[in-house]
């Protein structure tokens, strides 16, 4: 994950579909929908940073990593943060989340992962 949550911050969305694998099987899963398919996230990841004005804290708490194979792993964290929508709203949350990483040409990616936000 290094990288990942700073380009988060700084809102760099070439970085972070960088980090997500563009291959056949790809799910994304949050809040009780699930995305099949790369280009769907993307499209609605893009959506989401359109509408984000700035991100303004990430904090990360009990990681825990699994290796499955060794072209196989998963990573689990709780989070806290928020973020200012461009309407100027604040929105804080905290929850958790799990990502499955491939190592795909050498490189480690997202695959599948899975969580939900507790906004307050």
């Amino acid at each position: 994950m290094d990288g990942y949550f700073e380009a988060l911050e700084r809102r760099d969305l070439d970085w972070i579909l960088t980090f997500w694998a563009d291959v056949d099987g790809f799910v994304f899963a949050a809040e009780g929908s699930l995305i099949a398919g790369y280009d769907a996230f993307a499209e609605q990841l893009r959506s989401a940073m359109e509408a984000t004005a700035s991100v303004n804290s990430i904090e990360k708490s009990n990681e825990h990593i699994y290796v499955s194979a060794k072209d196989a792993a998963s990573y689990s964290l709780e989070f806290a943060g928020s973020m200012t929508a461009v309407s100027g709203d604040t929105v804080r949350s905290r929850g958790s989340w799990t990502y499955v990483f491939k190592r795909i040409d050498g490189e480690w990616r997202i695959v599948h992962c899975a969580g939900a936000h507790v906004y307050f």
